[in-house]
């Protein structure tokens, strides 16, 4: 798993309870293939839905999508991989807001 990519600025957007968070992952995916990838986003409940977003560089064909939180504090992204060589991201600046 992930390691927590730490608080920033106040949790969640008036009136709406849960995370935001910014920080960094990074993840290698074969060819034609998914991963799960799970991030510690701390302020994550169970139930919530989660939005996660790129604030880099992501290589073609490379797609990430936040499936929810699977348990609290852990929000499960999954990187799908649609070209025909492996694609890696390393340190990747990324935004995880979670809310009900």
């Amino acid at each position: 798993p992930q390691g927590p990519i730490g608080p920033q600025g106040p949790q969640g957007a008036p009136g709406v309870s849960g995370a935001n968070v910014s920080g960094a992952i990074s993840a290698t995916v074969g060819a034609g293939a998914c991963v799960n990838l799970n991030l510690g986003i701390p302020g994550a409940k169970i139930g919530d839905a989660a939005v996660f977003s790129t604030k880099g560089a992501v290589p073609a064909k490379l797609v990430f999508t936040a499936v929810g939180v699977s348990t609290v504090n852990q929000v499960v992204v999954v990187a799908c991989n649609f070209g025909t060589t492996t694609a890696s991201v390393s340190n990747l600046p990324v935004h995880v807001v979670t809310f009900q």
